[in-house]
C-alpha cells in the first residue's frame, strides 16, 4: 500500500510517477537523456470555460482534479479567476520559452530488477518520467463580456474571423484586440501572470503583445518545470508483467485498453473533474443569487437531479481511485458504476447579469473611480457602509465599506475612500446596509454653481426612511441653488457601488465632483451545456 501525506512534485527524468495519487515517487530506474532543444512561442487562444482554460495551459485533469503543485498549481489559480456567463468569451495570449528534455536509454537500477508489478508500484508507482520541459510561461488573459446577445454573437464572429481557436500571436494581432476592446458594447479586464520569470508586467495592449513576441529571448528568473510526460515500466527491459496495473492505469487516464476490460466514453479523471466542476457551479451559482436574494432566478436547479447524481458519482470515482491506488494491480479491481457514466455532456447554470451605472450627477472633474468592476460580481459583492464628510463651505469626502468573498472560504471588507483625507467620527453620518439587506431608495444632490455633486440620499430595507448625507445637504442646496436626482432602482436590481470622479490637491484638501451608483441586474440563470473537460495530458500519450 503507498500511502502519502501529500503529492510530491515532479523535478526530473527518470522519477517515478504514481497516476492515482498525482505525486512523484522514488527512482527506481537509471536514465541518460536524450540532446534537448530550447523551444519558444507565442500563440492566442479562443476559451468559452474554465476547462478551455485549462486545456490552453496543458493541464491534466488528473493532476487538477487530485490538487495540483509547482506551475501546475499556479495555472489551475490562473484559470480559476476567471468567471464566465452565456456571453463571456476569452481570449488567453500565451508565450513560452522552454528546454526540452527526453529519456535515450533507460534500465532498472536494481540487479535483479523488480520482481513483480506490486514490488514495482510500491517503490517507483505505476510509471517514471520520460521528458521534462523547464522554462517560464507568460499569461495575459482578455476577458470580453458582451452586454446582450446580438453584441455577443457580434464579438464571437469578430473573435473567430480574427483568432479563430488558437493562433500564432504577431503584431497585426495588437489591431485585432483594440478593436475589441474599443466595442462600447463589450467590457474588457485583463489578467497577467508569469510563471519561471520575474518582472514588471507590461502595461497597454501594445505593451503586452510586444512582450509576448519578445519572451522567448528573455533571461529567466526562475524558471520551473511547465511540463512532462510519463511512460509505463513495461517500456523497461526485465519488466515483470504489469498488464493488470497498466489497465487500471489506462481506465483513469483513457489509454487503449486490451482484454475484456471496456473503454468508458472517456478517461475516469477527466470525468471526475468534469463532474466536480460542474458540482461546484451549480453550488456557487445558487449561492451567488442567494445571497442577493434573487433565489427565484436559479430555475431548472432540480432538472434531472443532476447534483445528487454527479455528486453520487464523484464518491463512486474516488473510492474507485482510491481502492485501485492501494494496489492497482489486483485482478479483481473493479469498474466504476456512474449515474451520467454515458453522458456526453453535462448542463450547468450560469448566473447572467450585467453591471450598469446611473445618469451622472455633478462634473466629470478629477479622477475617475469605481468601485464596483466586472471581477467582484462572482465574489457576491456587496455595499455595507457609506459615509459622508462635507459642508457648505467644503466639497464631500466620501468613505464606502464593501464586502465580498475572497477565495474558498474567507470574507473580506474593503474600504474606498474618495475626496480628502477621511477622518471616521467627530459626528461623521453614514448609513450601514446589514447583512441580507438592501438599498431601495438612492439619490444625489448637486449644487448649480459649481456644478458638482454636495450629498447623497439613501433607504434600505433595514432603514426605509430616507437618510440624508450630510444631513443638512436639503437645507444647503436651497440656500446655494442646486437640487437631486433619485436613480430608479428596476425589479432584479441591486445598488452595489458607487462611481463618479474626485481630486485631491497638494495641501490635503480634496473632494467628490460627480457620482454614479453601480447596478447589477440580475436574469433568470442559463442552462448551458458543459463540454466533458478533456484537458491535455501533461504526461504525454502511450
Amino acid at each position: 500500500m503507498v500511502q502519502l501525506e501529500e503529492p510530491t512534485p515532479v523535478t526530473g527524468l527518470g522519477q517515478g510517477y504514481n497516476t492515482f495519487l498525482a505525486s512523484a515517487m522514488p527512482r527506481i530506474v537509471e536514465v541518460t537523456p536524450a540532446p534537448g532543444g530550447a523551444f519558444a512561442e507565442s500563440i492566442i487562444c479562443k476559451c468559452e470555460s474554465e476547462a478551455d482554460i485549462l486545456n490552453a495551459l496543458d493541464v491534466s485533469a488528473d493532476l487538477a482534479v487530485k490538487g495540483p503543485w509547482g506551475s501546475f498549481d499556479a495555472k489551475v489559480k490562473f484559470a480559476k479567476k476567471h468567471h464566465f456567463t452565456s456571453k463571456t468569451i476569452v481570449l488567453l495570449v500565451k508565450a513560452m520559452q522552454t528546454t526540452k528534455t527526453t529519456v535515450d536509454t533507460v534500465k532498472f537500477s536494481a540487479d535483479p530488477p523488480p520482481q513483480t508489478a506490486k514490488d514495482i508500484y510500491n517503490q517507483g508507482g505505476d510509471s517514471y518520467v520520460s521528458y521534462v520541459s523547464c522554462g517560464a510561461h507568460y499569461l495575459a488573459s482578455y476577458t470580453y463580456v458582451a452586454t446582450d446577445d446580438e453584441s455577443f454573437q457580434q464579438l464571437n464572429a469578430e473573435i473567430d474571423g480574427s483568432f479563430g481557436d488558437i493562433s500564432t500571436l504577431s503584431l497585426q494581432s495588437t489591431t485585432n484586440l483594440k478593436n475589441i476592446e474599443d466595442n462600447k458594447k463589450v467590457k474588457t479586464k485583463i489578467h497577467q501572470t508569469a510563471i519561471g520569470w520575474k518582472g514588471d508586467y507590461p502595461g497597454d495592449t501594445d505593451a503586452i503583445v510586444k512582450f509576448a513576441l519578445g519572451f522567448g529571448g528573455l533571461k529567466l528568473t526562475d524558471p520551473e518545470l511547465i511540463e512532462f510526460h510519463t511512460l509505463p515500466y513495461d517500456s523497461v527491459a526485465c519488466c515483470p508483467d504489469v498488464d493488470e496495473m497498466n489497465k487500471r492505469r489506462n481506465l483513469y487516464v483513457n489509454r487503449e485498453l486490451p482484454g475484456p476490460h471496456p473503454k468508458p466514453d472517456r478517461e475516469y479523471s477527466t470525468y471526475l473533474l468534469s463532474a466536480k466542476t460542474c458540482v461546484d457551479r451549480i453550488s456557487k451559482v445558487n449561492d451567488f443569487y442567494g445571497c442577493y436574494g434573487f433565489e427565484s432566478l436559479v430555475t431548472r436547479l432540480a432538472k434531472y437531479d443532476y447534483k445528487s447524481r454527479l455528486q453520487a458519482d464523484i464518491a463512486e470515482l474516488e473510492r474507485w481511485r482510491d481502492t485501485v491506488a492501494d494496489n492497482p494491480s489486483a485482478p479483481d479491481s473493479d469498474i466504476p458504476k456512474l449515474n451520467l457514466g454515458g453522458a456526453k455532456y453535462f448542463e450547468f447554470p450560469t448566473a447572467e447579469y450585467l453591471l450598469q451605472r446611473g445618469t451622472r450627477v455633478g462634473r466629470a472633474e478629477g479622477k475617475s473611480f469605481a468601485d464596483v468592476e466586472e471581477e467582484l460580481i462572482p465574489l457576491g459583492v456587496q455595499l455595507r457602509r457609506i459615509m459622508v464628510n462635507g459642508d457648505k463651505n467644503f466639497p464631500i469626502s466620501m468613505k464606502i465599506d464593501y464586502d465580498f468573498q475572497s477565495g474558498d472560504d474567507d470574507h473580506v471588507r474593503e474600504s474606498k475612500i474618495h475626496g480628502r483625507e477621511f477622518a471616521e467620527g467627530g459626528g461623521t453620518p453614514y448609513v450601514t446596509v446589514p447583512h441580507e439587506k438592501w438599498v431601495t431608495s438612492i439619490g444625489a444632490y448637486y449644487f448649480n454653481d459649481p456644478d458638482e455633486a454636495c450629498g447623497i440620499r439613501v433607504a434600505t430595507t433595514a432603514h426605509p426612511d430616507i437618510t440624508h448625507l450630510p444631513p443638512n445637504v436639503e437645507q444647503v442646496v436651497d440656500d446655494q441653488g442646486g437640487g437631486h436626482r433619485d436613480w430608479e432602482i428596476s425589479q432584479n436590481t441591486r445598488v452595489v457601488g458607487w462611481a463618479g470622479t474626485a481630486y485631491t490637491d497638494e495641501w490635503g484638501g480634496g473632494g467628490v465632483t460627480s457620482l454614479q451608483p453601480i447596478f447589477v441586474v440580475f436574469e433568470e440563470c442559463a442552462w448551458t451545456t458543459f463540454r466533458i473537460i478533456q484537458g491535455r495530458d501533461s504526461r504525454g500519450a502511450q
